[in-house]
């Protein structure tokens, strides 16, 4: 029996909420959850009916997702990506990866250190 895959997203300001979009009009995916300290977030995860944790610390200590996209700010994108990383869950990182090509570089080698497959939206030159 096949079920829909079941995605997070930590940070849903304008970018998180159009995963949000994108999400919704995909068939086979679901957004389970959201991650957003912030109160307008917090606001907008409510008025689409879905649960909101203050930090993705609390996210993996009480709930799961098969997925987690990181639209936060892209000073935490390198944190945040290493923090799911040792939770065992695939992580989206937007643009770009990290602030810069060194943290990139420690992002990666810890990824692969972990023997751990993860998905990067590299659309721009930052590890070149």
């Amino acid at each position: 029996m096949n079920r829909n895959v079941r995605l997070a997203i930590a940070g849903f300001g304008l970018v998180g909420r159009r995963h949000c979009d994108a999400i919704a009009a995909t068939s086979g995916v679901d957004l389970v959850a959201v991650v957003e300290p912030g109160e307008v977030g917090q606001r907008a995860a409510a008025e689409q009916g879905l649960p909101c944790f203050n930090d993705i610390e609390e996210f993996f200590a009480r709930s799961h997702a098969d997925g987690m996209i990181l639209a936060t700010p892209n000073s935490l994108h390198v944190p945040l990506a290493m923090t799911c990383i040792d939770y065992g869950c695939p992580v989206l990182v937007e643009k770009p990866i990290a602030t810069t090509s060194d943290d990139a570089r420690v992002l990666v080698q810890h990824a692969t250190k972990k023997l751990f497959r993860s998905w990067w939206d590299i659309t721009d030159d930052t590890i070149r």
